[in-house]
C-alpha cells in the first residue's frame, strides 16, 4: 500500500510543473514497475531500487531529456529521472529548505555538489541579481547540462566551476555510474563504477577565485566526500555560514558528520540524513 501511495504521489506531482511531461509521466510508470517487480522477486526496498534504475538504463529509459519550468519563468534541462523525481525532492518537497535556511534577496549561496543546476537555480531566483551563486560540479555531463541551464536563463549572477571540491589541488578519481546521474563520487568506488580522472581544488580557493569573501549559506551534497570539502575550506567554515548537507552512508556517518559540525562550532539540527546548521549561540 505504501509503494502504491508513493507511486500515485509520484504521478501527481508530475502535474505541478510544466515542460516534458509525458516523459516524466512515462519515467515514474517504468521506474515503479521494474521496482515493483523487484518487491515481488523479494529484494529490499533498496535492492529493488537499484534493479530498477539499472533495468531502466539498459533499456535507455534514463537518457532521454526533459526541459521543465521551475519557477519565475525559469527553465531547466535535466536527464528525465532527475525532472521526474529530484525535482520533486528539491522544488517541491524542499528536501534543503526549513526556516532560516531558505535563500534570501541579496544572499550568496554556495552549491556544492550541483549536479544539472535544480539547487542552484531555485537559489538564484531567490537571492535574484543583487546576490550570488557559486556552483560546483565535477562530472562533466552534469556540469556541460548546468552551464546550459544557466546560459539559457540568463543567470549572470551564479559562477560555476568544474572542479571538484577536495583537501587540496590536483588530479582525482571520480567513480561515476551510469544509473544516476547525481551518484558520482570521489569516495565510493565499485566494480559497476568507472574511474574518471578530474581536476580539484579547495573550496577556500574555488571561492577566492571568484572574489567571494561571504556566504549566508552553502549545500553540501557530494556522494559521502563530505570530510573532503571540509578539510579544503577551513576559511568558510571558521565563518561558519548557514550549511544544510546531505549525508550518505548511515546513521553512523551522519552522526559523525554532525559531530564534527559542532566541533567546528555550529548548532546542529537533524532531519533523516539531511542536517541542518547554524554558528551556536
Amino acid at each position: 500500500m505504501k509503494a502504491l501511495a508513493n507511486f500515485s504521489a509520484d504521478l501527481a506531482a508530475q502535474f505541478r510543473r510544466r515542460g516534458g511531461l509525458a516523459a516524466r509521466l512515462l519515467c515514474v510508470w517504468r521506474y515503479w514497475a521494474a521496482y515493483e517487480r523487484g518487491r515481488l522477486a523479494g529484494l529490499s526496498r533498496d535492492d529493488s531500487r537499484l534493479r530498477a534504475l539499472s533495468v531502466m538504463e539498459k533499456k535507455g529509459a534514463l537518457s532521454p531529456t526533459a526541459v521543465m519550468e521551475i519557477g519565475d519563468g525559469l527553465h531547466a534541462e535535466l536527464d528525465v529521472f532527475s525532472a521526474a523525481f529530484l525535482a520533486r525532492e528539491i522544488l517541491d518537497d524542499g528536501t534543503y529548505r526549513r526556516p532560516g535556511f531558505v535563500p534570501e534577496r541579496g544572499w550568496t549561496v554556495v552549491d556544492v555538489g550541483a549536479h544539472q543546476g535544480l539547487f542552484c537555480l531555485d537559489a538564484a531566483r531567490r537571492v535574484g541579481p543583487g546576490g550570488r551563486v557559486v556552483a560546483v560540479e565535477p562530472f562533466a555531463p552534469n556540469y556541460e547540462r548546468l552551464e546550459r541551464n544557466l546560459k539559457a536563463n540568463g543567470l549572470s549572477w551564479v559562477l560555476a566551476s568544474s572542479r571538484a571540491a577536495a583537501e587540496a589541488r590536483g588530479t582525482r578519481t571520480l567513480h561515476a555510474t551510469p544509473i544516476a546521474s547525481g551518484w558520482q563520487s570521489l569516495v565510493i568506488s565499485g566494480a559497476d563504477r568507472v574511474a574518471i580522472p578530474i581536476e580539484a581544488e579547495r573550496l577556500d580557493d574555488i571561492l577566492a577565485g571568484f572574489g567571494v569573501d561571504r556566504v549566508d549559506l552553502i549545500k553540501i551534497d557530494v556522494e559521502g566526500a563530505w570530510r573532503l570539502v571540509f578539510a579544503g575550506a577551513p576559511r568558510l567554515l571558521a565563518c561558519r555560514p548557514r550549511l544544510v548537507m546531505e549525508v550518505e552512508g548511515g546513521p553512523s556517518e551522519v552522526d559523525e558528520a554532525a559531530e564534527s559540525l559542532r566541533g567546528l562550532g555550529y548548532a546542529v539540527e537533524r532531519v533523516g540524513s539531511i542536517l541542518f546548521a547554524r554558528a551556536a549561540a
